[in-house]
């Protein structure tokens, strides 16, 4: 028997951009959905290993170290919002004027299939 394990995924919208998190993520992360309007989206790029640019402490939320961060990080003042799986690529999301000043959510695999090219290396950045 096979399982299917969702992913979080961030929808593009004319209005912005929809985190989607499925309900263990929601549980983990103890959060819900996010949107994020288009006009409080500063950057967006793709890192390929999402923990070497973690800050701060953990709460509320679930984490194991390099295995899974579910959750808002908090930082200076400074707050992120993480689903991180293992150490594979994420899409970073820098906000202003909106809850979090960073959106930090691991590819799923098509995402990720775009993101390394032909000979396994890392690509370009993907814009928002």
């Amino acid at each position: 028997m096979a399982y299917v394990v969702r992913m979080a995924t961030i929808d593009e919208t004319p209005e912005g951009l929809h985190l989607r998190m499925s309900r263990w993520e929601r549980l983990g992360s103890l959060h819900g959905d996010l949107f994020i309007p288009r006009a409080s989206v500063v950057s967006s790029e793709v890192v390929p290993d999402p923990w070497q640019i973690l800050r701060g402490w953990r709460a509320p939320g679930t984490g194991i170290p390099f295995v899974i961060m579910l959750g808002t990080l908090r930082y200076q003042g400074l707050k992120d919002f993480c689903v991180i799986y293992r150490r594979r690529p994420a899409r970073v999301i820098t906000c202003r004027e909106f809850g979090f000043s960073r959106v930090i959510v691991t590819l799923n695999t098509t995402e990720r299939q775009q993101f390394t090219s032909s000979d396994g290396t890392a690509g370009e950045k993907l814009a928002g």
